[in-house]
């Protein structure tokens, strides 16, 4: 018992020393001259607060109000409708970048920019977390609704508003921290004129070389974002499931709100995508350069998912001990440029291998426990019991993950790894904040969107999204065999 606690606490050490790795490095960088300039620094954050408050606001208001536009449709559609509304926030910034830069011309560059394309990030996700709760809560107070005609207007604000604020305040933390701390939007539509506080700390690190000051900016931002993770875990309630009763609730209006936002995302990606296709220059392909920038893309991939899939590993086993992942929360809302900023302080710049390994450091630790407790952690506390059941029977460790978890917790699995395939092919952001010299396909298509070559930058992401799919049915069939294997 001793050796399993003695691991348990090893487990606990590595994962903490990595992810606490960044603050550790700017407290180390620290010292007390500061040379500031307020004005611009309440500036930036003034606006960074304005941007998020006013996405939150669109959303929760347009979300609250048309919520019954799902149930215009039947269950089938509806179950499509809602997975397609969630793409927009899985998909990387830079389709969405894309899609706002060409169906806005021309493209109020600053905080009218960037809150546009916090908006059409986050609207879908809003949605249908908000949609989902009021039917977990209030699925059986609609048909008192129709049996006693209350208009909607009035069940709304008086019934479900009562009884869902927890849900709906859970969710505004969620989409304004993602907001706060987003480098890649303001990076490239901020235009120079409105900056966020995220781009205000890259500027004073890659521009005016202030260290100190970001360093503090960055202790700042820390402190803030592990307070709103702290009100986000206290109102984050979680409803009872209860028996959804089917009821008239469909509102026309209100699925004419959630079409159409789907044919501008999707409609405007598909059709900019299709002009670019057919409109660009072949023969000026730089495409020696794009498949070095795709060739470094993979190899970080490689990296990455060694890293994650030995970080899973780890926290399966303190799962599997019965140990608490609480404390593992606080690493949920972690700033791009403040995790990229740490190890551009911390590893030498121009080296290939340390630019590697400050990129893939990056990366996991901005995204790692964002997928883990986004779609590992709630099935892994579906298997407890089964777990509990192997540990009374004795199963060892290794045993009960290749035979108990493995065949259930693969496809969660791959799903995590078709993400950071993703993130791989197409981060900018961290990349750019870690200080890395190396080119990937994101940092490739972040040079064509900067400079506003928006045809060229449809093309490549045309191209990342093919080689992404190719990869993945690579993974697929991979898995498969893994997942047979295992059951033999």
């Amino acid at each position: 018992m001793q050796k399993i606690d003695r691991t348990s606490l090893t487990i606990y050490f590595l994962i903490g020393l990595v992810f606490c790795l960044p603050y550790l490095i700017l407290f180390k960088n620290f010292n007390f001259t500061l040379n500031l300039n307020w004005s611009n620094f309440f500036q930036a954050l003034v606006t960074s607060c304005l941007q998020a408050g006013a996405v939150v606001l669109v959303c929760g208001t347009v979300s609250l109000l048309n919520f019954r536009g799902l149930y215009f449709f039947n269950q089938r559609l509806r179950r499509t409708i809602k997975n397609l509304l969630i793409v927009p926030v899985l998909l990387p910034a830079i389709f969405t970048i894309l899609i706002t830069l060409s169906i806005i011309n021309p493209f109020p560059f600053g905080f009218t920019g960037v809150t546009l394309i916090f908006l059409l990030t986050y609207f879908g996700y809003f949605f249908v977390s908000l949609s989902e709760a009021i039917e977990s809560k209030l699925g059986q107070q609609f048909v008192v609704k129709e049996l006693y005609g209350i208009s909607n207007l009035r069940f709304t604000f008086q019934i479900v508003w009562p009884q869902i604020r927890k849900e709906f305040l859970n969710l505004s933390l969620i989409v304004f921290i993602g907001c706060f701390s987003s480098l890649s939007v303001p990076l490239v539509a901020s235009g120079g004129r409105s900056v966020n506080f995220e781009l205000f700390i890259y500027e004073i690190i890659f521009i005016s070389n202030d260290w100190n000051s970001a360093v503090v900016l960055a202790l700042i931002q820390a402190a803030m974002l592990l307070v709103m993770g702290l009100w986000m875990r206290r109102f984050s309630v979680k409803s009872d499931a209860v028996q959804f009763n089917e009821f008239k609730l469909k509102s026309f209006p209100s699925a004419v709100t959630v079409t159409f936002y789907l044919i501008v995302y999707f409609g405007s990606l598909f059709y900019f995508t299709a002009a670019a296709l057919t409109s660009v220059r072949w023969d000026a392909l730089d495409l020696n350069q794009m498949l070095l920038a795709l060739g470094q893309s993979l190899v970080l991939f490689s990296w990455l998912a060694a890293a994650f899939t030995g970080f899973l590993v780890g926290l399966i086993f303190l799962t599997y001990q019965r140990k608490s992942l609480g404390v593992f929360r606080f690493f949920l809302t972690p700033s791009s440029i403040i995790v990229g900023f740490a190890f551009y302080l911390f590893f030498s710049v121009g080296q290939p291998f340390i630019d590697l390994l400050k990129m893939t450091l990056g990366l996991f630790v901005v995204y790692s426990f964002g997928l883990f407790f986004n779609f590992i952690a709630p099935k892994l506390e579906l298997l407890e019991k089964q777990i509990l059941t192997a540990k009374i029977y004795n199963i060892e460790f290794k045993d009960c993950l290749k035979s108990v978890l493995w065949p259930q917790l693969y496809d969660k699995y791959f799903l995590c790894l078709s993400i950071l395939l993703l993130v791989s092919l197409t981060d900018f952001a961290v990349i750019k904040a870690v200080g890395s010299q190396t080119e990937t396909l994101g940092t490739f298509i972040y040079n064509y969107i900067s400079s506003y070559r928006l045809q060229w930058a449809f093309v490549f992401s045309f191209m990342t999204l093919i080689v992404w799919l190719v990869f993945l049915n690579v993974l697929r069939w991979g898995f498969y065999v893994l997942n047979k294997k295992s059951k033999i």
